[in-house]
């Protein structure tokens, strides 16, 4: 509830707060397997560039001018995190652990699929009243 909401960031803020991250300069392989980090950034951000525009063409959510412009938005954003910057990057051979991409990766799941969540609904109720009235209209 409450109290555990607070205290669940708090505690694990001062378990990882000293733990430096295993990416970057800071990369060993005391975090087990790894891949080539050009890879690694692929699969980080390939949810993000996937999910977001499926959720969108998929959902209930009218597609207007709006949201083809957000969206495209997102794409060239998005394309340019997941294909061209791993291709740019000037780290032959550097190497990341592989749990810090599947974190990433299952971050991204998860955030996306809250979008989906917060879309769905959205429209749910956006359109409720009206279904409501064919509701009470069938009842009555």
């Amino acid at each position: 509830t409450g109290v555990q909401t607070c205290a669940l960031p708090i505690f694990l803020y001062l378990i990882f707060s000293k733990t430096i991250a295993p990416y970057g300069r800071h990369s060993n392989s005391n975090w087990g397997i790894t891949i080539d980090n050009k890879w690694g950034w692929f699969w980080m951000e390939l949810p993000a560039l996937v999910l977001m525009p499926a959720i969108i063409l998929f959902s209930p959510v009218e597609k207007n001018g709006i949201i083809i412009l957000i969206i495209g938005l997102w794409i060239l954003h998005y394309f340019y995190r997941t294909i061209l910057f791993p291709i740019k990057l000037k780290t032959k051979g550097k190497k990341m652990p592989l749990v810090i991409v599947i974190s990433a990766f299952v971050f991204n799941l998860f955030m996306k699929g809250k979008s989906f969540i917060i879309f769905s609904l959205s429209s749910v109720l956006v359109n409720l009243p009206h279904t409501m009235m064919l509701v009470i209209k069938a009842l009555v």
